[in-house]
């Protein structure tokens, strides 16, 4: 998989891993506080899918998993405080993914665009509900489509 992104620059490339950590404080920090249950979550999957064998991505995966803890940490120390001005920051950064994933063949968008709309659902029901889990608050669900990106989609 990691060939396909080939026709990617290496700074392209870094945006796309950022991406994960990126969705993943979207997501989190959506409703003013970003809880451990949700990183926790994030972090999971990213590792899961990594080696899952029915992931396409998995060689991505693994190689965010990697630093993916620094990663996370870098974005939380760089990002404002305020949940709005960040939230906006979090989307005009992950908008510009929009052109990157475009360089890609379709598949290989497609995949990555249905992967970060996953990751950012995971992460929205990973706390609060019954037993702290499977419920979506307002601010989340605002962002848990990813309302940034355009949607990739290929027939099957």
């Amino acid at each position: 998989m990691l060939e396909k992104l080939d026709v990617l620059t290496d700074d392209e490339k870094q945006q796309l891993m950022d991406a994960v950590p990126a969705i993943t404080l979207l997501i989190a920090g959506a409703d003013g506080k970003i809880e451990g249950e949700e990183l926790a979550m994030s972090e999971k999957i990213t590792n899961i899918r990594g080696y899952n064998e029915d992931e396409d991505l998995n060689e991505f995966y693994a190689k965010v998993n990697e630093d993916y803890r620094e990663r996370l940490n870098r974005w939380l120390n760089v990002l404002p405080k305020n949940t709005a001005e960040r939230n906006e920051d979090l989307s005009k950064r992950l908008s510009m993914l929009n052109d990157i994933l475009a360089k890609l063949d379709k598949e290989t968008g497609a995949a990555f665009y249905k992967s970060f709309t996953s990751l950012a659902k995971h992460v929205a029901k990973a706390s609060g509900g019954i037993l702290g889990w499977s419920s979506v608050n307002k601010e989340e669900a605002k962002w848990m489509e990813l309302p940034m990106l355009n949607p990739i989609e290929v027939e099957e």
